[in-house]
This record gives C-alpha cells, structure tokens and sequence, in this order.
C-alpha cells in the first residue's frame, strides 16, 4: 500500500512540473510575441513616416519645377516685350535728325548719313550698304568721302568725347562669307570703321567697337544692316 502511494505522490510531482514547465514556456512565447508585435508597429510608423516624407518631396520638386516654368515664360514675355519696344523707338526715328544740338545738324547735312540726339548720346548712323559689299567687312572706296565728312565734324565739334562704332546686321544667317555668325561680321565691320576714324587722327583711345550682329532690328533688313557711330556729350 505504502509503495502504491509513493508511486502517486511521484507521479503527481511529475504532472506539477510538466504544468510549470508547460506555463513557463507559454508565457515566454506570449512575451517574444507581444515583443515582435511591438517592433512590427514601430516599423510601420517608420515606413508610414517615410512614405510621407517622400511624397512631400515629390510634391515640392513638381511645386520648384512649375515655378521654374512659370518665371521663365515671365522672362521670355520681358524680353520679347522690351525688343519690341527697342524696335518701335527705333522705328519712331527712322529718317528723323534732332533739331537739337549743333553737331546733330551738321552731320545731318552729310548724304546718307541720318543723326540724333537722345539720352546725352550723339548717335551718326550710315547705311552698311553705303559702307560695305554684301558679306564683306573692307570698307567701300566710295564710302571714304562719306567717313572723311564724318571725321572732320567729330574733330572740329568732339575733338575729346568718347565714342563707340556699333555694327549691326540683317537676321539673314551667314552662308556664303567667311565669317562664322552675323556677330562677328558686325564687329569686324565695326573695327573696319574704328580703324579709319583712328589712320584719320582720332586717339585710339577715344574708340571702342562693339558688334551686335542682327539685334536691335530696323524695320526692314537694308535699315537693319547699319553701322552707328555714338558720341557721349556729357564728358
């Protein structure tokens, strides 16, 4: 009897055990869950966090880039605005000699030659066609009795002023000359006009040249292809 009992006082220690071990394992596996529970949601507000991230910067870059788009189109618009408003000043005195200033007169009176005052500049504009052959950058022969004219106001009435040679072209793209663009045409063309003015006794040092090839058009092509000799008055 005494060893039926010792058998079940054994055999029901041995149960308790399995139950502890059994409970112990069942709560550690319930804290590793809740813990990999835990991590999941913090990686999803981290995800959550990034994709929010990432769509504000996509929307920022489309804001910049349509901005972008807008102040250009707005800078386009101002340019071709202030051309065309050059164009129509231009246009407003073409063929006409300032009544004003004694220099504008005489030079007014040398043929094809037009003059202006405006904004304390003295501008002498003479068809490049009176100056130059098509495409070419060497002064006519029958152009020098028209610069020599030019010459002897500037010395006798701005013998120390400054003064700038402006070369202009047509748009008409270059195709048969040696110069590369209608810009370098209108410099050399501007120098050609520098060297004179300076082999006829004006101080290199007065004389700049400048070639803007086919902006600040005239409202046709011939008017366009120009050189403008400009005196500054206010020296």
């Amino acid at each position: 009897m005494n060893g039926t009992f010792s058998r079940l006082g054994t055999l029901a220690l041995v149960v308790v055990m399995v139950g502890l071990l059994v409970g112990c394992n069942t709560k550690r596996l319930k804290d590793e869950r809740d813990a990999l529970f835990i991590q999941n949601q913090e990686l999803q507000d981290r995800l959550t966090q990034t994709q929010a991230a990432h769509d504000a910067a996509v929307s920022d870059r489309e804001r910049l880039a349509a901005e972008a788009a807008r102040l250009q189109a707005e800078a386009a618009a101002a340019r071709e605005a202030a051309a065309r408003a050059a164009a129509s000043r231009q246009q407003q005195s073409t063929g006409r000699t300032a009544s004003t200033g004694r220099g504008a007169s005489s030079f007014g009176q040398i043929p094809d030659v037009e003059s202006f005052e405006r904004n304390g500049l003295l501008t002498v504009r003479v068809a490049g066609d009176v100056l130059f052959s098509s495409g070419q950058a060497d002064l006519k022969a029958s152009s020098r009795q028209t610069l020599t004219k030019i010459v002897n106001v500037l010395k006798s009435e701005y013998p120390n002023n400054t003064i700038t040679i402006n070369g202009y072209t047509d748009s008409d793209p270059i195709r048969k000359s040696k110069w590369k663009s209608n810009d370098e045409l209108s410099l050399a063309r501007a120098n050609a006009v520098r060297t004179f003015l300076r082999q006829q006794g004006i101080a290199a040092g007065r004389l700049q040249a400048v070639g803007h090839g086919s902006k600040n058009p005239r409202p046709t092509k011939a008017q366009s292809r120009r050189v403008e000799i400009v005196v500054v008055l206010d020296n």
